[in-house]
Protein backbone atom coordinates (compact mmCIF):
# COMPACT_ATOMS: atom_id res chain seq x y z
CA UNK A 1 0.00 0.00 0.00
CA UNK A 2 1.51 3.76 -0.74
CA UNK A 3 2.18 5.84 2.12
CA UNK A 4 -0.79 8.21 0.93
CA UNK A 5 -3.52 7.51 -1.11
CA UNK A 6 -7.20 8.49 -1.67
CA UNK A 7 -10.70 6.67 -0.48
CA UNK A 8 -13.97 7.48 -1.57
CA UNK A 9 -17.44 6.94 0.25
CA UNK A 10 -19.94 7.18 -1.84
CA UNK A 11 -23.87 5.98 0.13
CA UNK A 12 -26.55 5.62 -1.57
CA UNK A 13 -30.22 4.45 -0.53
CA UNK A 14 -29.92 0.59 -1.26
CA UNK A 15 -33.86 0.67 -2.73
CA UNK A 16 -33.74 4.04 -5.57
CA UNK A 17 -30.02 4.58 -5.67
CA UNK A 18 -30.78 7.72 -4.23
CA UNK A 19 -27.81 10.14 -2.80
CA UNK A 20 -28.23 10.79 0.81
CA UNK A 21 -28.30 13.88 2.13
CA UNK A 22 -25.97 16.04 4.42
CA UNK A 23 -26.22 19.22 6.31
CA UNK A 24 -23.45 21.45 7.38
CA UNK A 25 -23.54 22.21 11.20
CA UNK A 26 -21.10 24.44 11.65
CA UNK A 27 -19.43 23.93 14.98
CA UNK A 28 -22.72 23.13 16.59
CA UNK A 29 -21.56 19.73 17.40
CA UNK A 30 -18.66 18.70 19.14
CA UNK A 31 -17.94 15.59 16.06
CA UNK A 32 -17.39 17.33 12.61
CA UNK A 33 -18.82 20.40 10.72
CA UNK A 34 -21.24 18.09 8.90
CA UNK A 35 -23.80 15.58 9.36
CA UNK A 36 -25.50 13.08 7.59
CA UNK A 37 -28.78 12.32 7.51
CA UNK A 38 -30.35 8.83 7.35
CA UNK A 39 -33.46 6.80 7.85
CA UNK A 40 -33.97 4.03 10.47
CA UNK A 41 -34.75 0.83 9.09
CA UNK A 42 -33.46 1.17 5.93
CA UNK A 43 -30.64 0.10 3.73
CA UNK A 44 -28.03 1.84 2.13
CA UNK A 45 -25.14 0.62 -0.44
CA UNK A 46 -21.85 1.85 0.74
CA UNK A 47 -19.15 1.98 -2.48
CA UNK A 48 -15.61 2.69 -1.37
CA UNK A 49 -13.25 3.16 -4.03
CA UNK A 50 -8.76 3.86 -3.69
CA UNK A 51 -6.77 5.84 -5.55
CA UNK A 52 -4.42 3.86 -6.29
CA UNK A 53 -6.16 0.26 -5.32
CA UNK A 54 -6.52 -0.49 -2.01
CA UNK A 55 -7.91 -3.69 -1.15
CA UNK A 56 -10.92 -3.46 1.56
CA UNK A 57 -11.08 -7.00 3.45
CA UNK A 58 -13.37 -5.85 5.81
CA UNK A 59 -15.91 -3.08 6.78
CA UNK A 60 -17.57 -2.16 9.66
CA UNK A 61 -20.37 0.45 10.28
CA UNK A 62 -21.56 1.31 13.94
CA UNK A 63 -21.01 -1.93 14.87
CA UNK A 64 -22.42 -4.26 11.84
CA UNK A 65 -20.27 -6.04 9.88
CA UNK A 66 -20.47 -5.66 6.12
CA UNK A 67 -20.82 -7.96 3.94
CA UNK A 68 -18.11 -6.79 0.56
CA UNK A 69 -18.42 -7.48 -2.94
CA UNK A 70 -15.79 -6.62 -5.08
CA UNK A 71 -17.05 -4.17 -8.19
CA UNK A 72 -13.68 -3.73 -9.46
CA UNK A 73 -9.98 -3.79 -8.93
CA UNK A 74 -10.45 -0.49 -6.89
CA UNK A 75 -13.96 -0.55 -5.77
CA UNK A 76 -15.82 -2.50 -3.45
CA UNK A 77 -19.39 -2.39 -2.53
CA UNK A 78 -21.42 -3.44 0.89
CA UNK A 79 -25.04 -2.79 1.76
CA UNK A 80 -26.02 -1.45 5.19
CA UNK A 81 -29.07 -1.91 7.32
CA UNK A 82 -29.49 0.85 9.68
CA UNK A 83 -32.31 -1.58 11.37
CA UNK A 84 -31.59 -1.45 15.17
CA UNK A 85 -30.67 2.31 15.22
CA UNK A 86 -32.77 4.81 17.22
CA UNK A 87 -34.40 7.75 15.87
CA UNK A 88 -31.57 10.96 17.25
CA UNK A 89 -33.51 13.22 19.32
CA UNK A 90 -34.22 16.82 18.25
CA UNK A 91 -30.80 19.28 18.31
CA UNK A 92 -28.87 15.97 18.87
CA UNK A 93 -25.97 14.35 16.61
CA UNK A 94 -25.09 10.34 16.64
CA UNK A 95 -21.53 9.68 16.17
CA UNK A 96 -21.06 6.51 14.23
CA UNK A 97 -18.09 4.41 13.85
CA UNK A 98 -16.39 3.31 10.48
CA UNK A 99 -13.81 0.65 10.36
CA UNK A 100 -12.40 0.08 7.41
CA UNK A 101 -9.63 -3.15 7.50
CA UNK A 102 -6.80 -3.39 4.55
CA UNK A 103 -4.08 -5.86 5.39
CA UNK A 104 -1.77 -3.35 5.51
CA UNK A 105 -3.41 -1.37 8.23
CA UNK A 106 -7.06 0.27 9.58
CA UNK A 107 -9.23 3.17 9.27
CA UNK A 108 -11.45 4.19 12.02
CA UNK A 109 -13.42 7.10 11.28
CA UNK A 110 -16.10 8.50 13.09
CA UNK A 111 -19.20 10.28 10.87
CA UNK A 112 -22.09 12.24 12.47
CA UNK A 113 -25.42 11.66 11.81
CA UNK A 114 -28.80 11.96 12.16
CA UNK A 115 -31.34 8.74 12.48
CA UNK A 116 -34.54 9.93 11.41
CA UNK A 117 -37.78 7.55 11.17
CA UNK A 118 -38.56 5.85 7.54
CA UNK A 119 -41.26 8.24 6.43
CA UNK A 120 -39.90 11.28 7.83
CA UNK A 121 -38.87 13.22 5.10
CA UNK A 122 -36.19 15.44 6.63
CA UNK A 123 -34.03 12.61 6.03
CA UNK A 124 -34.09 13.64 2.61
CA UNK A 125 -33.46 17.99 2.91
CA UNK A 126 -29.76 18.97 2.81
CA UNK A 127 -27.39 18.68 -0.01
CA UNK A 128 -27.77 15.76 -1.53
CA UNK A 129 -23.93 13.78 -1.43
CA UNK A 130 -22.05 12.56 -4.10
CA UNK A 131 -18.86 10.98 -1.93
CA UNK A 132 -17.02 11.79 0.99
CA UNK A 133 -12.95 12.33 -0.21
CA UNK A 134 -10.13 10.82 2.83
CA UNK A 135 -7.05 11.92 1.51
CA UNK A 136 -5.14 9.01 3.82
CA UNK A 137 -1.81 8.41 5.00
CA UNK A 138 -0.29 5.03 6.43
CA UNK A 139 1.55 5.10 9.95
CA UNK A 140 2.29 1.51 11.01
CA UNK A 141 -0.50 -0.24 10.68
CA UNK A 142 -2.87 2.95 11.09
CA UNK A 143 -4.18 4.85 8.32
CA UNK A 144 -5.14 8.64 9.32
CA UNK A 145 -7.66 10.73 7.75
CA UNK A 146 -5.33 13.81 6.72
CA UNK A 147 -8.17 15.66 4.46
CA UNK A 148 -11.71 15.19 4.10
CA UNK A 149 -14.29 16.78 1.64
CA UNK A 150 -18.08 16.02 1.05
CA UNK A 151 -18.70 16.34 -2.47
Amino acid sequence: MPASFQLNVAIREHSNGDQVAFKVDGQRFEGAEKTLKFSVDSHYDVRISARPSVDVRALNIAGFDLDLKKESENETLAVWNTSGMEVSKKGTRQNITLVLRTPQGTLTKQLQSKFYPKEDSHADWGHKLTTIEWKCTMEHDVIHVVEENFR
